[in-house]
C-alpha cells in the first residue's frame, strides 16, 4: 500500500517586543500570552456580542471563531465526533536574549487557512500586548515581525505599523528517519488513553504518537 505524505502549508512569524521591565511572567506564560490573543482578538472582530460562538450565524466566516473555536468543515467525514477541529496556529515563547536583554520575542505559527487571518492576529496580539500580560499586565511593545522560513532565514514584514506581503509557502524538506530522536517538552501536556489522563509513571510512545498523527491527520483534513 502507497502512503503520501500529508501536505500542510505553515507559516511561521517571530514577534519581536520591547521590554522596558524585568520580566514578571508566570512560570508558563503560553496560557496568559493565549487567553490574552484570545480576548484581544474577540474584541477586534466580533459584531455579534453575548452569543456562543456555535450559535452565532458568522461562525463560519469570523477570525476568532476560525483560529479558537475552530468549527469542523460542514458535511465532514472525519470529525462527526468533534465539536471543533485542532486549532490552527502555536504560540512558542522565548526569553529575553542576551545580546539584547530589553526583547522579548513570541513565535506565532499558522497552519492552513489560518494564514490568512494573520493581519486580526497581529492586531490582536499588538492589543495584547499593550493592555498587559499575566496578573501583573507587564506591557510589551510591538517592535517588528519577522517571517522566518524552513532554513532559519528572517524577512522582516511588519514594521511601523506596515504590513509588507508575505512570502509564498516554502516546501519543507522532511529528513531521513535518524536513528533516535530526543522529545523535549517546554510546557505541561495532557493526554487521554482510554478515557483517562496519562500520568507521568503511565506515559507511553504508543499514546504519544497516536496523539500526534491523529493532530496532524486532522489538521491535514
Amino acid at each position: 500500500m502507497a502512503y503520501s505524505t500529508p501536505v500542510i502549508p505553515i507559516n511561521s512569524y517571530r514577534f519581536y517586543f520591547d521590554k522596558p521591565h524585568s520580566l514578571r511572567l508566570p512560570e508558563y506564560a503560553g496560557s496568559a500570552w493565549r487567553g490574552a490573543l484570545g480576548h484581544a482578538l474577540k474584541r477586534t472582530v466580533c459584531v455579534v456580542r453575548n452569543t456562543p460562538c456555535n450559535q452565532c450565524l458568522l461562525q463560519n466566516a469570523c477570525a476568532y471563531s476560525y483560529i479558537f473555536e475552530t468549527p469542523p468543515p460542514a458535511n465532514s467525514e472525519k470529525m462527526r465526533k468533534y465539536t471543533a477541529a485542532p486549532h490552527p496556529f502555536v504560540l512558542q515563547l522565548d526569553q529575553a536574549t542576551a545580546e539584547n536583554p530589553q526583547q522579548y520575542t513570541l513565535n506565532l505559527i499558522l497552519f492552513g487557512h489560518g494564514q490568512r487571518y494573520l493581519p486580526y492576529l497581529i492586531q490582536a496580539l499588538k492589543t495584547a500586548g499593550e493592555e498587559g500580560i499575566g496578573a501583573s499586565r507587564q506591557a510589551f511593545q510591538l517592535i517588528k515581525i519577522d517571517q522566518i522560513n524552513p532554513s532559519q532565514n528572517a524577512t522582516t514584514i511588519y514594521k511601523n505599523g506596515s504590513l509588507a506581503p508575505q512570502a509564498n509557502n516554502a516546501a519543507i524538506d522532511i529528513p531521513p528517519m535518524p536513528n533516535s530522536i530526543e522529545i523535549t517538552l517546554h510546557t505541561p501536556v495532557r493526554i487521554k488513553q482510554d478515557g483517562k489522563n496519562l500520568t507521568a509513571a503511565s506515559f507511553n510512545f504508543g499514546a504519544f504518537f497516536n496523539t500526534l498523527l491523529r493532530r496532524i491527520s486532522l489538521i491535514s483534513y
